[in-house]
């Protein structure tokens, strides 16, 4: 106690149920205060009641939240007998939740009830008055709240006033119930409407709580679904196409229509009492998949064979769709008869069948070689020829590579103009340019090629045949050589006739000039007669060019091989090259082992190859003179030795060289390691040509920037 009275309270006695609902223990002989530390601050009406009941004896009891132990309670405090008082504490913090919850529910019901946009109205479920509306049932309606607040249901339902009044009755003990009505509006109007209400209790009484829809849309929606279900119902009867309705849960067909029994030769009522597993070739389960896959539009055509009423099957195509008819999920199948088709694309098959092996025969049986690659210039197949024509050993190596990694690079540009061509115009033929064989060797070769389309007309590949006309080069390259010599031939033969003339006058002059000098016993005779002999041999010499020149340029082809000296040949040769070397610097010799080396052949072939080898020595030490930055010996040597019994010769030059990478190719077709425009690449092949002729063989050894020396071995003639 205090002067102003008692301060404070001491626990005397608590039971079990006190410590239970504050979690409190062994407070007695405590001070309140000691116990809830701080609740003069935070609830100083605790200890103010408590005083209020010591000191008047007037029981009393207070709900107070105990922020210490974050409770609610019910308290009633008594006094007994003076100075001391009880206090029974009964925890309602679970109630108070409630209510609080309770409160934030109304609050939002009304929120959500005022401002939705759904047309609400609270009715009493016994009087039908309005008790309360939202702002847009008096859009809705044209009446004020207010105004809908004081009128009945019966004010707005177009039905007669005993049946609004049954509804109450009969629907009041309902949780919910849906209802369609007519209901009016301020202005005379009337409109079709769907009720949902649920009954619900407020402040003791029991209301409707209502949401009215305005359904006329919905009603002119379902009307035009009936009109266009009947519509489909006279399309489905009166069709042409074979229709039928399907149960997806069963399979079970639910209608069908005249066409169907005609073309499966039962009655409508008797296909309405069967199932599609009864007419269709597949299982059951099969049937039950299909059925799913068509219900969830997974695929909505299928092919399958079905049975008629005489027992025959036809093959048909099936289009089958999901759809809501009479409020119910059915599967609408349009059937096709594909017998005739089905027949006609297995005849079709059978003929590309045919077709196919055809091609691949004739593909097979083509001397040229024939690939396809796709519009991107990738190959795609290739002949058996083909792989021989590039040096393959697989298709493998050759499929799947872009066509021109086999193109010869000068020429990319050219087989891009053959296939931009065969796309416009569809086809292009006997273009000529240079390939490359997997191991890079270079040949001459034909293209022709053709676009494929697709079924649908749309291009879709290129076909090319591929001829190797290298050999044909070869043999146009000869010919043209022969017809250069055979020119060259005809005007050796004209200075022939123009140049033994005054030859001849020339010999006829100094055969005088010595006769006179011997008679007159000129005192120069001596000298004179030495100077005429230097003369004599110049003419015969010129003689002989101009007869080799015609006899050169006349060669046959088709001239029978005869015994011939092969130094002869070498000789030959020499003459026609002997100035061109003095010109350049380059000393020409001819080493001969012994005077006649006797091999079986055309001695002006055997000039060419020799006139072949020395102009490529020449080149060889042009270009090495171009490059080195000192000078050096420029020679050309040509032997001729028996080694091993066989008649050989060498040419050796102190030219450029080859690579050994080079060294390989050389001798293939239109192979050159000369500058574009220096060479053709087929002077060593055709020389190779003619030494295969002769039964012989060439051979080539080089050294880069040091020399090259060609090795021909020709068999002896016995004779």
């Amino acid at each position: 106690y205090e002067e102003d009275g008692s301060v404070d309270f001491i626990h005397i006695e608590v039971n079990e149920g006190y410590e239970r609902l504050t979690g409190l223990k062994n407070v007695i002989g405590l001070k309140l205060r000691e116990v809830f530390p701080g609740i003069d601050k935070s609830n100083p009406e605790f200890i103010e009641k408590h005083r209020k009941v010591v000191e008047s004896g007037i029981s009393d009891q207070f709900e107070v939240y105990l922020q210490l132990l974050e409770k609610w309670y019910d308290i009633t405090v008594y006094s007994p007998w003076k100075g001391e008082s009880i206090a029974i504490f009964d925890d309602i913090t679970r109630r108070k939740d409630t209510e609080e919850a309770l409160k934030q529910s109304e609050a939002q019901f009304k929120g959500l009830f005022k401002g939705h946009s759904s047309v609400m109205l609270v009715i009493d479920a016994y009087t039908g008055n309005i008790t309360d509306a939202n702002q847009s049932a008096a859009a809705f309606y044209g009446w004020s709240i207010d105004e809908l607040k004081r009128m009945n249901i019966q004010d707005i339902n177009a039905l007669p006033q005993d049946i609004v009044e049954s509804n109450l009755v009969k629907y009041r003990d309902a949780r919910q119930y849906r209802f369609h009505f007519t209901h009016r509006k301020s202005d005379g109007s009337t409109c079709p409407v769907e009720v949902l209400s649920n009954t619900i209790e407020a402040n003791g009484r029991v209301l409707y709580y209502s949401i009215i829809t305005d359904i006329t849309d919905r009603l002119k929606t379902v009307e035009a679904l009936r009109k266009s279900e009947e519509r489909f119902r006279l399309m489905f009867e009166n069709h042409s196409a074979v229709m039928i309705l399907l149960d997806p849960e069963t399979g079970r067909i639910v209608d069908a229509n005249r066409a169907a029994a005609e073309f499966y030769g039962w009655s409508i009522d008797v296909l309405k009492g069967m199932r599609i597993q009864e007419i269709t070739n597949i299982t059951p389960n099969e049937v039950q998949v299909n059925l799913e896959k068509s219900r969830n539009s997974e695929q909505n055509r299928f092919t399958f064979i079905h049975k008629r009423a005489d027992e025959s099957r036809r093959s048909v195509e099936v289009f089958s769709k999901s759809i809501n008819f009479d409020g119910k999920e059915l599967l609408y199948a349009i059937i096709h008869d594909i017998t005739l088709r089905v027949h006609a694309e297995k005849a079709l098959k059978k003929s590309e069948k045919q077709l196919d092996q055809q091609y691949h025969t004739l593909i097979a049986a083509s001397p040229d070689s024939i690939i396809t690659t796709d519009l991107e210039g990738i190959i795609k197949s290739v002949s058996d020829v083909g792989l021989d024509t590039f040096g393959a050993t697989s298709r493998s190596e050759v499929i799947g590579i872009p066509f021109s990694r086999i193109v010869y690079k000068d020429n990319l540009t050219k087989i891009q103009e053959i296939l931009k061509e065969t796309l416009h115009k569809g086809l292009t033929q006997n273009r000529e340019l240079l390939l490359k064989k997997m191991n890079n060797t270079v040949y001459a070769a034909e293209i022709s090629a053709a676009l494929i389309l697709d079924h649908d007309g749309i291009p879709s590949s290129y076909m090319m045949i591929i001829r190797d006309i290298s050999q044909r080069k070869i043999i146009e390259s000869e010919l043209f050589h022969a017809k250069r010599l055979s020119s060259l031939g005809e005007m050796a033969s004209g200075i022939a006739h123009e140049i033994y003339q005054p030859i001849n006058n020339i010999g006829l002059i100094v055969e005088k000039l010595l006769m006179d000098a011997t008679k007159n016993s000129w005192s120069g005779e001596k000298e004179i007669k030495v100077k005429s002999e230097k003369i004599f041999e110049n003419i015969l010499r010129v003689q002989t060019i101009i007869d080799n020149i015609r006899s050169f340029s006349s060669a046959d082809k088709n001239y029978i091989s005869s015994v011939i000296n092969i130094n002869v040949s070498i000789r030959n040769a020499f003459m026609m090259v002997t100035e061109q070397c003095k010109s350049h610097g380059i000393i020409l010799s001819f080493k001969p082992e012994q005077h006649r080396f006797p091999v079986t052949g055309n001695i002006y072939k055997f000039e060419q190859v020799i006139l072949n080898l020395i102009k490529n020595s020449i080149d060889a030490l042009e270009e090495k003179k171009q490059v080195r930055e000192f000078p050096f010996e420029m020679k050309i040597l040509v032997k001729s030795f028996y080694d091993n019994d066989l008649v050989t010769i060498t040419v050796e030059d102190t030219g450029i060289g080859i690579g050994e990478k080079n060294i390989e190719n050389i001798m293939h077709p239109f192979y050159t390691t000369k500058e574009s425009g220096k060479g053709t690449g087929l002077g060593l092949s055709i020389s190779y040509g003619i030494i295969k002729e002769m039964n012989g063989d060439i051979r080539i050894k080089s050294t880069p920037m040091a020399g090259t020396t060609v090795v021909i071995t020709l068999p002896a003639s016995a004779k």
